[in-house]
C-alpha cells in the first residue's frame, strides 16, 4: 500500500513536472513573433519536452510546397551536410498522411525504413506530430532517440500533441506578423517614393502618426508626429485657389475627424511658417476599425506648382506660336488685296470667288489664332478689356441684325425693361459673347425655333439672358464646361477640336474680366435652357441733365434724343413717315426732305446733326451727294439701301458715309446705328474741333482728309490715314498697341503687333520719316506709339 502511493505521489510529481515544462514551453514560444527565431525555438522546447536527441522542423507554405527544415541537437558542421528538408520518402513520408503523432520503436526495422542519407547520424527510435491549424497543415515536428529510454512513450506523444497545438497558433500569428511586416515596408517604400504627400492622423487622440517625405518636403518640419493636428495647423494658414481664406473647421482633415465624409480633389493653397505658399489639391478619407468606427485619417496632398509651371510653359507657348502664325496671315490679306485690285471688278467671276474664298479662310484662321491667343490670356489673367459707359439696346439689336443674318430659319425676340442704365463694357467683347451664347442656343434647339434675349437689372449689375422655350437637344456637361478653368481647356484641346469648350471658355473669361460671371440653368429636355451673364452698373451719371447741354456751347455735339436734329432724304413718302416716327419716338428732333436736289438749303436752314440718305437704286451722282454732303457741311452720313452687295458698300464708304444699312431694319437698329454715329462725332468735338494738324512741313486737313508734306499732297490709303488721324487727333498722348489695333481694325486684332508695325513703317516712308530720329511718330518702346503736339 505504501510502494502504491509512493509510486502515485512520484506520477504525480513527474505529471506536474510535465505540465510545468510544457507551460514554460509554451511561454518561450509564444514570446517571439520572428519566424527564425520561433522555429529554433519550437525545435529546441520540443527536444527539452520529450528529452529526444535530435529534433527537426520542416514548414510548408499555403500551397503546400515545402519551405523551411531547422535542425537541434546536431552539430552545426553536421547540420550543413545533411539535404536542407527531408524528399518525403519512407517513414516521413508517412506522417505526411497522418492527422495523429507517428510513434516507432526501431527505425531500421520498420517496414517503411528506407535507411538514412549520407552524413545523416544513425537514429534508433522516431516519434512525428504534424502541426496543424483549422485542418490545415503548417509543419511537421520530427524527434529522434530519446536520451534515457529506448522509445518515445505515450505520455511523450501526448505532451508533444498539446504542444503542437500552440505551435500552430504561434507560427499563424508569426506568419500574420511577417505579412504585415512586409505589406508595412512595402508600403513604406511606396509612399516615400510616391509623387503625392501622405499624412496620417490619429482619429482618437488627435495626433500626427506618419508622414512621407513628400509630405515633409511639402509642409517642411510642420507637425512632427507625435504633435496634434491642432498644433500642426496654427502654424500655417489656408486659402483657396480664388484667394477666399478656408477657417480650421472647413479643413478637409477636420470635416473628416467630425463627420466621417471623404474629401476629394479640393484646390488649397498652404502658406508656410518660411513665406512659402505651396498650391496643393488635398484629399483625405476616414480609415474604419472592424466595429465601424473612425480609427485614422490619411490625408493625401499633391504639388500642383510643377503642373502649373507645365501649364504656364505650354500657355507661352502656346501665345508665342500664335502671334508668330499672325505674320504670315498679315502678308496673305495683304496679297489679297493688291490682288482683288488688279483683278478689278470687271475679271473674271471665277477669280474673284477664289480670292473671296480665301479671304474668308484666312480671317476664319485669324478667328481661331485669336481664340486660341485669348484663351491663354483668359489663363494668364491678361485679356485686354476696355470698357466705356454704354446702353445695352444698341448692342443687343446690333447682335439681332447679325445672328438673323446668319440664322435664316430661326427667330429672336429682345425684352429689355425700360429705363436700363449704362453697363460698363467693352462693346466688342461683350458682342462676341452674345453671338457665342445664341449659337449655342441654336445647336440646342430644333429648327425654326425662336431665341429670346432679355436684359433685366440688379441692385448692382444687369443679367443679360439668353433662352430657348420648349424641347432642346440634350446639353452634354453644359455646367461642368462654364465651371472648368482655362488651363484644363488649353491642356486638353485638340488641333481637330472644334466643340463649344473653347468658346464658352473665351466667353467665360470675357465675363469674368468684366467684373460678372456667367451660368447655365439647363432643366429638363422639354423644359428649354438659358445661358445668363451679369454686367456690373456704370457710375457715370446716366441722366443727359447732368451732362452739358448747351447746344451752342463750343464742342458740344449731341448724342441723345431731344436734342440731336436728323435730316432723313428719301422719295418714298410712307418709308419717310415711318422713319420720322421712329425718330421720334426716340426723342430725336425729326426733319423730312423728299427732294434730293433741295438737299443745299434744307442743311442751311434746319442744320441737321445727322443726314440720313435712302439710296434705292444708287448711280454715281448719288455717291457724290454722300460726298458733297460730308465735305461741304461736314456732317455724318448713313446710308439706306435695299442693295446689300459689297460694291455698293465699299463704293459708300470710300465716298464718305459713316455707316451702311441694309433693308429691311427694325427702327431700334436704325437709333443704335444713328447713336453710334452721333457719339464717334461726339467725340470729335470733345476734342478740342481742331480742323488741322501741323507741326513742321506735315499738314492734315480733317475736314477733307488731306494730307501734305511741304505742301505736296501725300497719297495714303484709308487704313494709314486712319492710323494717322488716331495719333495726330491724340498728339502729346502715348496710345499703346492695342488701343491702335482697337480702334483702327477692331478687338479681334488686338495683339496683333506685326500688323501694326507693317502700317507703321509704311507710313513713316510716306511721310519721310526716320524711326531712329524721327520728327511725327515717335516710338515708346514697349508701349504704343505717339506724335507730338503741334
Amino acid at each position: 500500500m505504501l510502494e502504491t502511493d509512493f509510486r502515485t505521489a512520484r506520477d504525480n510529481e513527474s505529471l506536474s513536472g510535465r505540465i510545468l515544462n510544457l507551460q514554460q514551453a509554451w511561454l518561450r514560444i509564444s514570446g517571439t513573433l520572428d519566424s527564425g527565431t520561433l522555429l529554433q525555438e519550437v525545435v529546441d522546447q520540443a527536444r527539452l519536452l520529450t528529452n529526444a536527441r535530435y529534433g527537426a522542423l520542416l514548414t510548408f507554405l499555403d500551397s503546400g510546397e515545402m519551405s523551411e527544415f531547422v535542425i537541434s541537437g546536431m552539430p552545426a558542421e553536421q547540420a550543413s551536410l545533411i539535404q536542407n528538408s527531408p524528399n518525403g520518402r519512407g517513414i516521413l513520408a508517412s506522417l505526411d498522411d497522418s492527422a495523429r503523432p507517428v510513434r516507432i520503436r526501431d527505425i531500421a526495422s520498420h517496414s517503411l525504413s528506407v535507411g538514412f542519407p549520407e552524413h545523416h547520424p544513425a537514429m534508433k527510435c522516431f516519434m512525428g506530430a504534424p502541426i496543424q491549424l483549422q485542418g490545415k497543415r503548417l509543419a511537421n515536428l520530427y524527434l529522434a532517440d530519446r536520451l534515457d529510454s529506448p522509445e518515445f512513450t505515450a505520455e511523450d506523444e501526448e505532451i508533444i500533441t498539446l504542444f503542437a497545438s500552440q505551435v500552430a497558433v504561434s507560427l499563424a500569428n508569426a506568419r500574420k506578423y511577417e505579412k504585415a511586416l512586409r505589406a508595412k515596408g512595402d508600403l513604406e517604400t511606396f509612399l516615400n517614393i510616391a509623387p503625392v504627400g501622405v499624412i496620417v492622423f490619429d482619429a482618437l487622440t488627435g495626433t500626427l502618426v506618419a508622414r512621407n517625405k513628400e509630405a515633409e518636403r511639402i509642409v517642411g518640419d510642420v507637425g512632427l508626429p507625435g504633435n496634434s493636428w491642432e498644433d500642426a495647423l496654427q502654424v500655417l494658414s489656408f486659402r483657396r485657389a480664388d484667394g477666399r481664406e478656408i477657417s480650421l473647421s472647413d479643413l478637409p482633415l477636420v470635416r473628416v475627424l467630425r463627420s466621417g465624409e471623404t474629401v476629394r480633389a479640393e484646390e488649397i493653397v498652404i502658406y508656410l511658417p518660411d513665406g512659402r505658399a505651396v498650391s496643393t489639391l488635398v484629399n483625405a478619407a476616414p480609415i474604419y476599425s472592424e466595429q465601424g468606427e473612425v480609427t485614422s485619417v490619411v490625408v493625401v496632398l499633391q504639388d500642383m506648382s510643377p503642373l502649373e509651371e507645365l501649364d504656364r510653359m505650354r500657355t507661352d507657348f502656346l501665345s508665342l506660336v500664335s502671334n508668330e502664325l499672325r505674320t504670315p496671315l498679315t502678308t496673305i490679306k495683304g496679297s489679297l488685296a493688291a490682288l482683288e485690285e488688279l483683278v478689278g471688278p470687271s475679271g473674271f467671276a471665277e477669280t474673284r470667288q477664289l480670292l473671296r474664298i480665301i479671304d474668308l479662310q484666312t480671317d476664319l484662321m485669324r478667328s481661331q489664332i485669336n481664340s486660341l491667343i485669348d484663351l491663354t490670356r483668359i489663363e494668364n489673367g491678361t485679356l485686354a478689356i476696355s470698357s466705356s459707359a454704354e446702353y445695352l439696346e444698341p448692342l443687343l439689336e446690333e447682335a439681332r441684325r447679325e445672328f438673323l443674318r446668319s440664322n435664316a430659319g430661326h427667330g429672336l425676340e429682345i425684352s429689355v425693361k425700360e429705363g436700363l442704365p449704362r453697363v460698363m463694357i467693352d462693346w466688342q467683347r461683350v458682342a462676341q459673347v452674345l453671338q457665342t451664347l445664341l449659337n449655342y442656343g441654336v445647336k440646342c434647339s430644333p429648327p425654326s425655333s425662336t431665341l429670346k434675349i432679355t436684359a433685366r437689372r440688379g441692385e448692382l449689375h444687369i443679367t443679360v439672358t439668353v433662352s430657348v422655350d420648349g424641347p432642346v437637344v440634350p446639353v452634354p456637361e453644359l455646367t461642368e464646361i462654364l465651371q472648368e478653368p482655362a488651363r484644363s481647356v488649353l491642356r486638353d484641346l485638340s488641333v481637330e477640336e472644334k466643340g463649344d469648350r473653347p468658346a464658352l471658355a473665351i466667353c467665360q473669361g470675357i465675363v469674368n474680366a468684366h467684373g460678372g460671371r456667367l451660368w447655365a440653368d439647363c432643366g429638363s429636355v422639354s423644359q428649354g435652357m438659358s445661358l445668363a451673364f451679369s454686367l456690373p452698373l456704370s457710375e457715370e451719371p446716366d441722366s443727359a441733365a447732368e451732362e452739358a447741354t448747351d447746344d451752342n456751347a463750343p464742342g458740344y455735339y449731341p448724342v441723345d434724343g431731344g436734342q440731336a436734329r436728323i435730316l432723313s432724304v428719301m422719295d418714298n413718302p410712307r418709308m419717310l413717315g415711318a422713319v420720322q416716327r421712329a425718330l421720334s419716338h426716340a426723342g430725336y428732333s425729326p426733319i423730312g426732305s423728299l427732294e434730293f436736289t433741295d438737299l443745299d438749303r434744307v442743311i442751311a436752314r434746319e442744320r441737321p446733326h445727322l443726314v440720313l440718305l435712302d439710296m434705292a437704286n444708287p448711280g454715281l451722282q448719288d455717291y457724290e451727294i454722300i460726298r458733297n454732303v460730308g465735305q461741304a457741311y461736314n456732317l455724318p452720313v448713313i446710308v439706306l439701301s435695299g442693295q446689300g452687295d459689297d460694291d455698293g458698300v465699299v463704293r459708300a464708304f470710300e465716298m464718305g458715309a459713316d455707316d451702311y444699312i441694309a433693308k429691311p431694319f427694325s427702327p431700334p437698329e436704325l437709333v443704335a446705328r444713328i447713336k453710334a454715329s452721333l457719339r464717334k462725332r461726339a467725340d470729335y468735338y470733345q476734342s478740342g474741333s481742331r480742323e488741322e494738324y501741323t507741326i513742321g512741313d506735315l499738314s492734315i486737313n480733317y475736314p477733307e482728309r488731306k494730307v501734305t508734306i511741304d505742301g505736296r499732297k501725300v497719297h495714303l490709303t484709308a487704313t494709314e490715314y486712319q492710323l494717322l488721324y488716331e495719333l495726330s487727333y491724340r498728339a502729346g498722348r502715348v496710345l499703346s498697341q492695342d488701343e491702335l489695333l482697337r480702334r483702327i481694325w477692331g478687338a479681334e486684332y488686338i495683339g496683333d503687333i506685326q500688323l501694326l508695325r507693317a502700317f507703321v513703317k509704311t507710313l513713316r516712308q510716306k511721310l519721310g520719316d526716320n524711326a531712329r530720329r524721327p520728327t511725327y511718330i515717335f516710338t515708346e518702346h514697349g508701349v504704343g506709339y505717339r506724335m507730338p503736339k503741334p
